[in-house]
């Protein structure tokens, strides 16, 4: 199936669950493939300052974007090149060179529950790349903060170093320990910004993946720090196009459990009770590296699909709560019977890439809470279900369509049938949630997309090497794939729902 046939058949079931047409919601069915449109945050932005100043004895200061500036020194007091605003947003003003690293093998033995390396060979994306455990990598910011795990750390002294990206000096980020390290950046000094300031984002999503990346600040970003944004939200950077804006967690789609803000699974471990074992891919060709790496991959599914059994219990206590109709709680209790059936088809395909029977681990429930205010329960779902329920629906589409194997094809193809009603019951949810909304309630629900929709146009940071036959995309693909989905889908349908609540408001 085409992209634009899948994403055209997706919309047309969300809008027919909202009782609109394809016409009303003013899509065409000439999409394009990547349209990015553009999106309004909220209120929040501020003003940088010119990056030169005068000081006192005549000359150009070029780090002054904030008053009350500080430089931050690296280990042993040395110079970082970027500078420390009151507020905490940090920036950088110059590129310090430092000394060139020696190249050092890593030491990443392969014990380590996840593994996004195996040797030094597999960490090409900058020079100096090594394979170290995450525990002495201290987190390296080009892959995920697990501890237990084998990421690619890529070391560096300067700018060179990074080809497209930059030198973060010790000191500078929460994670470092020694030497530099290399991070994606859309700048390198305040030069490079109309506005004079290369801010630095740092954030540790819900699925524990460090994002660390170089990016202009401009008078029209949604937000400067978290504080702008709502409780549990992050200021963060988005990319060229977005900016900076307010953003939630940066997980894997579907219908996460969030507590606490933050995204909740359980570990696998050994045991024969959560695999299912009629859909198993043929894994008899595949080489040992890959199929741990298919083996990992389906794990996360895996633990996504088992949270989200919690998620939608959740779902059912704040629906009593706010009064639903019948209708509405039936389909969220058949919604986590789904879930647990996914669960079960995501530990059968990850057990067979392994070798073993694998399941999940206790839950940790710990924090949870039930959020009652209709406001509340509006925003949350918008973000976990509106948009990133539906994004799963597309991926798990395109992925039934890229695969090779059979078997695997017919795991994704389950998964999208039932996660693409989930996303109608959460749009149908929003309908009712919203029917009879005053103006301010709708322009509220329509701020809330704007910042999700932000959040979901960031890049994933995928490190692991691309196999499209067997679901595994780079981060460019499945980037654009979410942006497709985003601009042929989303948008469009909640532009056409809120229009129509406007007017009636």
């Amino acid at each position: 199936m085409s992209e634009r046939l899948r994403f055209t058949t997706l919309r047309t079931s969300i809008l027919a669950a909202l009782g609109l047409s394809i016409a009303a919601c003013g899509a065409s069915t000439n999409d394009t493939d990547e349209s990015e449109l553009p999106v309004e945050g909220d209120g929040g932005a501020h003003d940088a300052r010119d990056a030169e100043t005068i000081d006192a004895d005549g000359e150009r200061n070029p780090v002054s974007v904030c008053d009350g500036v500080e430089p931050i020194l690296g280990f042993g007091g040395t110079p970082t090149g970027f500078y420390l605003c009151p507020d905490g947003t940090r920036y950088r003003a110059e590129a310090i060179v430092m000394e060139t690293p020696v190249q050092r093998p890593g030491t990443c033995k392969g014990t380590e529950k996840r593994r996004y390396c195996s040797t030094d060979a597999d960490c090409t994306k900058y020079p100096y790349g090594r394979c170290l455990s995450g525990k002495e990598a201290n987190f390296a910011p080009d892959g995920p903060a697990y501890v237990d795990s084998c990421d690619c750390h890529y070391e560096c002294g300067s700018d060179d170093d990074c080809p497209g990206g930059a030198c973060i000096p010790n000191g500078v980020w929460s994670g470092s320990s020694s030497g530099g390290f290399c991070a994606n950046a859309d700048c390198r000094t305040g030069a490079d910004c109309a506005s004079g300031e290369c801010g630095l984002y740092e954030f540790t999503d819900g699925c524990f993946e460090r994002h660390l990346a170089l990016g202009c600040r401009t008078a029209d970003d949604a937000c400067r720090v978290d504080s702008d944004c709502r409780p549990y939200d992050h200021c963060g950077y988005l990319g060229a196009e977005a900016g900076w804006g307010c953003h939630g967690e940066l997980c894997m789609p579907g219908r996460p459990l969030f507590i606490e803000g933050r995204a909740r699974r359980a570990s696998s471990q050994s045991r024969d009770d959560w695999t299912g074992d009629e859909l198993i891919p043929d894994v008899s060709t595949l080489a040992p590296e890959l199929r741990e790496r298919l083996a990992q991959h389906w794990l996360d599914i895996a633990a996504m699909e088992h949270a989200s059994v919690g998620s939608f219990a959740r779902f059912s206590l704040q629906l009593l709560a706010l009064g639903a109709s019948p209708d509405l709680l039936a389909e969220t209790q058949r919604a986590a019977l789904d879930e647990v059936e996914h669960a079960r088809m995501a530990y059968g395909v990850a057990s067979a890439y392994a070798g073993r029977k694998l399941g999940p681990g206790p839950l940790d429930p710990t924090g949870i809470q039930l959020v009652t205010n209709r406001a509340e329960a509006l925003r949350a779902l918008i973000f976990e279900a509106c948009v990133n329920e539906t994004l799963g629906v597309a991926e798990a589409l395109a992925m039934a369509d890229t695969v090779r194997d059979a078997l695997l094809a017919e795991v994704h193809r389950r998964i999208a049938r039932d996660e693409q009603r989930h996303a109608e019951l959460a749009w149908r949810t929003l309908a009712w949630l919203l029917d009879g909304a005053t103006r301010e309630e709708v322009e509220e629900a329509e701020r809330a997309f704007a910042e999700a929709i932000q959040a979901a146009k960031l890049a994933p940071n995928v490190t692991q090497e691309p196999a499209p036959e067997h679901g595994l995309l780079d981060s460019k693909s499945l980037g654009a794939l979410r942006r497709q989905a985003l601009a042929q889908v989303i948008e469009p349908c909640a532009s056409q729902l809120l229009g129509r609540l406007k007017l009636a408001a």
